[in-house]
């Protein structure tokens, strides 16, 4: 269930390679202002500029340490402006915050008859100076820049450093794993709300690759905020409207005509007639749409991704293509209910259709058309900036898996046969049936800085969450018997009664996290997490042969165990050098795998016992007990 991560070293000097703090949705800005004899300037007066700020510019005052802190700024490029009485204005441009990035500025202004203003552009470092862990992002124009298949936010995960794809050469698989862990213990959130699969511990919503602002993967070293899982933490933030109406469209076509066909091979059929590779229809098409509503008050974005995808392999039946087929939606509200106070809602709805490949061994009949709708809503996420030392937030979101695995004929009532000398699938699939996951996520969290305590500066963060999730999943047996050939003769029957199995785990956690900054050269973060989850088999509805749910129920087990688990973290972080564009990091933690679903079914009193009959010669039928 645990492992110990081991101690992560790192000397850092790349630009694009940051370290993440704990915000799931905004960034930070920090900094000093002193005058050119190093002199601390107190009262100086900060402002930042954005698009991305809802309800114009934010100011700040220097404290007694003469530091600036915008604790709670939304990603995208910002303008600082720095002024005191009797010196000149520091203006600089260009500054990108990033989700959970914390981005240090040094201000020196010079006296105002000297000087009337200082113009710097973008001259400051964009390495995170505070937290020890080791993260990767992929700003607006990396996503833009990156040539991927646009498949999904896996496009861009893959390439995170320490992140390895299980399926390399897929487009379509979505497990990683980072720095070793297994491809279950990954944590994946869409602004910052948890939508892990809750039985196999993958990504289940994925959003349109055109509505993603940025793509945050902590490989390792994450804080104690995050915990039920041993690998990377990943976080997808979406984009957001703004004051100005803004409008885009693509399109992405591939024709049969720039599509190779290397390889062609008989495909079964009186006529033994031979295929290639054949590309039906490739349709990519895009549309978003932000803008105010209420200008510096309410915000809008939406989203529409249209993707065809038909092709068939050689040696099958070019009548019979695989016919992917998806469609995502997504919307986004940007409230500033007041000053200080914001609020997001967004909803994402993926709608798709991934039929089984038909190929040479397993016909179209003899295959599933797997259909899903999964839509993921975060109902609300609230802000409120007390002051720039304290600021909390509390989110409510939850993401629905509906899948169906249907037979590709629609016909129920034909057995399925396979033939284990050739080989060869025919008739109908092995099983049909469906899936449903469901995640439901409560967070609430509170972060205050508290300056000069002891002679160091100390950001504390601390907070609590709890999480349902649940999952049921359905397997029949078309006509409840398939059979077993041996070269066209009979050899085995199996039969089932229809089978549903599931698990539920109710999760209630808190966390505890202090970043202690000595000098403004060095941090320790320390943070401590607690988990208390149950596992529990819950109560199923029995199946009809044709998979409709009855009304007699099954009884689950009831809990089936409890974990209390701590999670201990600890971090250091250095800078080598003053400008802050080396740094040193080191990480330790404790982290604990939580409860995957899918490893409740084996038990689940709903599962159907599979009963295994050879055929007898002597009786011709299939008398003959094998197993059950």
């Amino acid at each position: 269930m645990r492992r110990l991560m081991t101690i992560f070293l790192a000397a850092v000097c790349a630009m694009q390679v940051h370290v993440a703090a704990a915000q799931d949705v905004t960034g930070a800005l920090i900094g000093t202002v002193e005058d050119a004899q190093g002199g601390i300037l107190r009262g100086a007066v900060a402002r930042v500029s954005s698009p991305a700020l809802i309800g114009g510019a934010q100011t700040a005052t220097t404290n007694d340490k003469g530091q600036l802190r915008f604790p709670a700024l939304p990603p995208g490029l910002y303008a600082l402006d720095v002024e005191a009485q009797g010196f000149g204005v520091y203006h600089e441009e260009g500054i990108r915050i990033g989700v959970g990035a914390t981005i240090e500025r040094s201000v020196t202004l010079t006296v105002a008859g000297l000087q009337e203003s200082v113009l710097v552009e973008s001259a400051g470092s964009r390495i995170e100076p505070r937290g020890s862990g080791f993260e990767t992002r992929f700003g607006p124009e990396d996503i833009r820049a990156i040539p991927v298949r646009r498949f999904s936010m896996f496009d861009f995960i893959r390439a995170a450093p320490g992140v390895s794809p299980t399926s390399p050469g897929s487009v379509s698989t979505n497990s990683v794993s980072a720095f070793g862990s297994g491809t279950n213990e990954n944590a994946f959130l869409i602004d910052g709300t948890n939508f892990t699969c809750p039985c196999s511990g993958e990504a289940r919503s994925e959003p349109g690759v055109d509505f993603i602002q940025e793509v945050q993967v902590q490989s390792v070293g994450a804080s104690a905020e995050f915990g039920n899982m041993q690998g990377a933490v990943v976080n997808v933030v979406t984009r957001q409207g703004s004051d100005r109406f803004l409008y885009d469209a693509s399109y992405y076509g591939q024709t049969a005509g720039l599509t190779s066909q290397p390889v062609r091979l008989t495909y079964p059929g009186p006529e033994q007639l031979r295929s290639a590779y054949e590309r039906v229809r490739y349709r990519d098409a895009t549309t978003n749409l932000g803008g105010p509503i209420v200008r510096d008050r309410l915000w809008f974005f939406a989203g529409y991704q249209h993707l065809r995808d038909y092709d068939s392999q050689p040696g099958t039946d070019p009548a019979f293509p695989r016919t992917y087929e998806q469609d995502k939606i997504f919307a986004k509200l940007t409230w500033r209910l007041a000053p200080g106070w914001q609020l997001l809602q967004s909803f994402h709805d993926e709608f798709w259709v991934n039929p089984e490949l038909p190929t040479r061994v397993r016909p179209f009949e003899a295959t599933q058309r797997r259909h899903a709708s999964v839509p993921a809503m975060t109902f609300g996420h609230l802000t409120h900036t007390l002051s720039s030392n304290t600021v909390w937030d509390v989110r409510v979101g939850r993401f629905v898996f509906d899948r169906e695995d249907d037979t590709s004929t629609g016909n129920v009532t034909i057995p399925s046969r396979f033939d284990r000398v050739t080989g060869v699938f025919s008739d109908a699939p092995q099983t049909f049936g469906g899936l449903t996951l469901i995640r439901t996520t409560s967070k609430g969290t509170i972060n205050h800085y508290r300056p000069d305590i002891l002679g160091a500066d100390h950001q504390l963060r601390f907070g609590g969450q709890f999480e349902k999730g649940e999952h049921h999943l359905s397997s029949i047996i078309p006509t409840g018997v398939r059979y077993v050939e041996s070269s066209g003769q009979p050899f085995q029957a199996i039969s089932s009664d229809p089978s549903i199995t599931g698990g539920v785990f109710f999760t209630t956690s808190g966390f505890v996290s202090d970043a202690i900054t000595v000098g403004n050269l060095l941090t320790v973060n320390a943070g401590v997490r607690f988990d208390h989850t149950r596992a529990i088999s819950q109560d199923l509805p029995k199946l009809h042969v044709q998979g409709r749910e009855t009304d007699t129920i099954v009884e689950g087990l009831g809990t089936l165990y409890t974990w209390n688990v701590w999670s201990p973290r600890l971090g250091v972080t250095m800078k080598l050098t003053s400008d802050g564009r080396t740094m040193l990091r080191a990480s330790y933690g404790r982290s604990n795998q939580g409860v995957l679903t899918g490893k409740l079914s084996p038990i689940d009193p709903a599962a159907s016992p599979t009963t295994t009959m050879a055929y007898n010669a002597a009786t011709g039928g299939y008398t003959t007990l094998v197993s059950v």
